[in-house]
């Protein structure tokens, strides 16, 4: 009888070391996860404020292009601005694993810019194809080659402005201290 007590007492202390081993095991995988999680989120933060850097130093070289295909346009001669497109694949990949790092205004900035890179660069694509279009229809459209031209040069002045407002935006993003997209004032 002393032999099973003495059985039952040696199981009964493993279990409560085996059981205590298992709990610190599961509490040091949970810690390191939970670590591991923060990380890639600061992580991805930087990834989305690189990408965001990059569009700002391309959205400085768009200007100066639609610069020339304005001045180009207004003496009625054609230049096509079509130019590398913006980076939004680290948008697509990392912001919704940084949106705990994000804070309100950030998150609001980051969407509005990368949909308006992405705006952008469509309008910008298919410009020549479009102007083209207006020229060869301009008859059936009523239309005049001066006010083809001209509307376009409104057209790329429009979008030249937004660029250098949402350099502003961008900018303040980079620096820490963003701009509230939805209270910003255009002008």
């Amino acid at each position: 009888m002393e032999l099973v007590v003495k059985i039952l007492s040696m199981l009964d202390h493993r279990g409560t070391w085996t059981l205590l081993g298992l709990l610190m095991g599961f509490s040091l995988n949970t810690y390191w996860s939970y670590r591991k999680e923060l990380k890639n989120q600061e992580s991805a933060k930087l990834v989305l404020l690189d990408e965001l850097r990059f569009n700002s130093r391309q959205s400085e070289d768009k200007i100066e292009i639609l610069k020339e295909v304005i001045d180009a346009l207004k003496v009625r001669r054609f230049l096509s601005p079509k130019c590398p497109a913006f980076s939004t694949i680290e948008f697509k990949s990392q912001f919704c694993v940084a949106l705990p790092k994000l804070t309100t205004i950030e998150k609001d900035n980051l969407r509005h810019l990368h949909n308006y890179y992405v705006q952008v660069d469509e309008l910008l694509s298919k410009f020549e194809a479009n102007f083209k279009e207006d020229i060869d229809n301009a008859d059936k459209r009523d239309m005049t080659a001066e006010s083809i031209y001209s509307s376009n040069v409104i057209l790329l002045e429009n979008i030249e402005n937004s660029l250098q407002n949402n350099l502003k935006l961008a900018k303040s993003t980079l620096d820490g201290n963003p701009i509230d997209v939805f209270n910003h004032k255009m002008t």
